[in-house]
């Protein structure tokens, strides 16, 4: 185990490398769960947070249990220097950078999901990441204990499946959901945006000009399953393999393709791959 030592970067900042050295914090706390490779995105959510008078927690951990065993932990980009420049520079209180020895210390108990939420879309092309998504946070939430969260919308299916475990598990935290930080070119920023050549880096923000040309179509009256054959036909075009396009209801992530007698928001969303790239993204409205 680590030692406690306060971040040389800046003497206001605590950098804990276990629960045991969180600090007791006054007043209202405000979290940021992330697995590092910190950028923008990130930045934004941990602003947000001390912006509405949190002591703000931010935590740094790649969870190996939402990895299949043919995706990407190893090369997982790892920046802590840098993660903890970035989280001093936005106001954050407290770094916590636990090890996988701390947060799964034994053979381990894990959220198990059903339903709609856990076997659709992502969930359906990466099937064990959601029960690894919902058993870190939920680890993370107790150890924290937050009065708020803070997560992406970039991740809509994963933000659904977070807010629903913590209305089921009756915990204490509320969620908040804030919106998308986009280059800008649109490209929804995400730590795996790196891994992108500069060829795919040019074709990258066709995602998202698919879906805002979807979603202006549905509106223009067009059929949602012609909008969709549009939106798909024209990214397979430039070189992405798409995983799913699809039109949802919210929160349930159901499928929908009418936009007529619903009482809950729509969203468009969609995975599609460069390469060895995945991108997510969703417009929401």
């Amino acid at each position: 185990m680590r030692s406690f030592r306060p971040n040389k970067i800046a003497s206001k900042m605590i950098v804990a490398y276990h629960r045991s050295e969180l600090p007791r914090l006054n007043g209202s706390i405000g979290f940021v769960p992330t697995m590092g490779a910190l950028h923008e995105g990130h930045a934004s959510l941990i602003r947000t947070s001390v912006s509405r008078g949190h002591q703000t927690v931010v935590s740094i951990y790649v969870n190996p249990t939402q990895f299949a065993p043919n995706e990407d932990f190893t090369k997982y980009p790892r920046t802590l220097e840098a993660d903890l420049q970035t989280a001093r520079e936005c106001g954050a209180h407290v770094v916590y950078v636990p090890s996988s020895e701390e947060i799964y210390p034994r053979p381990d108990i894990s959220v198990s999901l059903s339903g709609s939420l856990s076997e659709r879309w992502e969930a359906s092309v990466r099937p064990t990441h959601f029960s690894g998504v919902a058993t870190v946070v939920l680890k993370l939430l107790n150890i924290v204990r937050a009065d708020e969260a803070f997560f992406g919308q970039k991740d809509l299916q994963q933000c659904q499946v977070i807010e629903t475990m913590i209305d089921l598990l009756f915990l204490n935290t509320k969620m908040v959901v804030c919106p998308t930080v986009r280059e800008a070119d649109g490209l929804a920023m995400s730590s795996r945006n790196r891994y992108l050549t500069d060829t795919q880096r040019e074709i990258a923000p066709r995602l998202h000009e698919a879906l805002v040309g979807c979603e202006l179509n549905i509106k223009s009256d067009m059929h949602v399953e012609r909008a969709l054959e549009i939106a798909s036909a024209k990214l397979i075009e430039v070189g992405f393999n798409i995983d799913y396009f699809s039109m949802v209801e919210l929160p349930s992530m159901e499928p929908r393709l009418s936009v007529t007698n619903l009482n809950s928001k729509l969203a468009l969303i969609t995975a599609a791959a460069l390469g060895n790239t995945r991108l997510l993204d969703n417009v929401v409205w």
